[in-house]
């Protein structure tokens, strides 16, 4: 229930990238209880954008009763070699010690890992020691082979120790995990061991089957397959059945997705064989999506639970409230323990949040957004003092100042007398802006800014 609620959070969150890209932002989590007046911090993200791309995102977990930072995660993006580097620090105790982890990876143009590096270190002190590195090349578009190396103690030397191979089909579907200390064989031989096969069904639909074993490559004529995977596609090519079942039926799910026109149900069911006779049915989980794919509902059934899930939405298309039911089904009776958490959003303007709390009958949850430039939407620039040019009159160069420059992006622009645009800028968060005039005759100019909403304009005279 916790990750579902993050995941609709962090939902919520993403669908504002758009407007945070230009504009560094700040997350905090806090909670608190019903009875309680203090918020207690549960982490802090930074995040950080160069022109529309994330470059750095730095986290931090704090303690709940010291409210002191014990990790400490940082990643930083290099979009220009297609690196991605994460240091994580990590406080065993405050009062003990701690260890670093810095991880980086690197890119192919396509986006495809090629290599992992993983370092630590145990005091500020002392360098970082690498302790893993892994090679990842590919055989084709989807399939891979992993090499991974790791360092003696003694002699703090890299060491090859596996090879792990992953074997995907003619259409990039995963199809099998291969992981040995050595692999002598060619990855074709290992491919016999798949077996792929399409069959038609009535209505347009298809059948499509998956077998695979562990017979070692060396025998030809294994029959006893360990997994069978079939899929069922509908005549428009949705998948809407999907099972899986090992060697003996020892396990088997089943997955049925059923398409309507408002929404979307998928119900899993998971059997086991028990006491080697037969398969018994242990769990099913039932999820009603909608167009979206954002969840309506949600009920998951146990021998000895029945957990269920409500949302509701507000008109803005935000989760407005969660209702979940728990019954525990004991040998004489049935508990039932039930929760409602209403959701409440503010914003600084245009959809720009500004904090989520969530609420319940215990404790309230509260993320925080604040943003390096929070005014960049809504601002009534008429609201603000007149900005000062000089000089004035001016000759090639003149200045002009206005505190709004470091807390929005703003356009500013000169108009001549006829009252057409002659130049154009924008500003560079800082009080004072140097305005270029060498391209300009004499004459009489207004400048002006605005920020596609509200304009402010001053006039100025050019002598040349």
């Amino acid at each position: 229930m916790k990750e579902l609620k993050y995941t609709l959070l962090l939902s919520f969150f993403f669908l504002h990238l758009a407007l945070l890209a230009q504009n560094p932002v700040t997350q905090e989590i806090s909670y608190r209880y019903t009875n309680d007046k203090t918020w207690r911090k549960v982490s802090t993200i930074d995040f950080d954008y160069q022109g529309n791309r994330l470059f750095k995102e730095t986290q931090r977990s704090y303690n709940d009763i010291l409210e002191d930072w014990f990790i400490s995660a940082e990643k930083w993006f290099d979009v220009d070699n297609n690196i991605v580097r994460e240091i994580t620090r990590n406080f065993i105790s405050l009062n003990s010690g701690f260890y670093i982890r810095d991880n980086q990876y690197t890119y192919s143009d396509s986006g495809q890992l090629l290599l992992t590096l993983l370092s630590i270190k145990e005091s500020k002190d002392e360098p970082f020691k690498l302790v893993n590195k892994i090679e990842t090349e590919y055989i084709d578009d989807c399939s891979y082979v992993e090499r991974l190396y790791y360092t003696n103690s003694d002699s703090d030397e890299l060491i090859f120790g596996r090879i792990q191979l992953a074997l995907y089909d003619e259409v990039c579907q995963f199809a099998r995990f291969v992981s040995s200390f050595e692999i002598e064989t060619t990855v074709e031989t290992l491919r016999n061991n798949i077996r792929v096969s399409y069959e038609p069904l009535p209505n347009g639909r298809r059948r499509r089957i998956v077998e695979e074993t562990v017979c070692p490559p060396e025998v030809t004529n294994c029959q006893e397959w360990d997994i069978k995977e079939q899929l069922i596609f509908d005549a428009n090519g949705r998948n809407i059945v999907r099972e899986i079942g090992s060697r003996n039926d020892f396990f088997r799910t089943l997955t049925t997705i059923e398409y309507e026109p408002t929404q979307t149900v998928y119900e899993f069911r998971t059997f086991i064989k028990l006491n080697g006779i037969n398969q018994v049915l242990t769990g099913v989980e039932r999820e009603v999506l909608d167009l979206a794919e954002k969840p309506l509902s949600r009920k998951r059934a146990e021998p000895s639970i029945l957990e269920e899930w409500t949302y509701v939405y507000n008109e803005n298309e935000l989760i407005e409230q969660e209702i979940y039911v728990q019954d525990l089904k004991g040998e004489n009776d049935v508990q039932t323990f039930s929760d409602t958490t209403n959701y409440t959003y503010l914003f600084y303007c245009d959809g720009l949040p500004s904090e989520v709390i969530e609420e319940n009958a215990d404790r309230k949850n509260r993320t925080t957004y604040s943003y390096q430039n929070p005014t960049d939407c809504g601002t009534n620039l008429t609201e603000l003092s007149p900005f000062v040019l000089f000089p004035n009159p001016a000759t090639n160069f003149m200045t002009v100042a206005n505190g709004q420059f470091v807390d929005a992006t703003l356009t500013i622009s000169i108009i001549d007398a006829y009252g057409r645009i002659v130049q154009t800028q924008q500003n560079d968060r800082n009080v004072y802006q140097v305005i270029n005039l060498t391209q300009l005759s004499s004459g009489v100019y207004y400048l002006q800014i605005n920020n596609s909403k509200d304009v402010i304009s001053e006039p100025f005279i050019i002598n040349k």
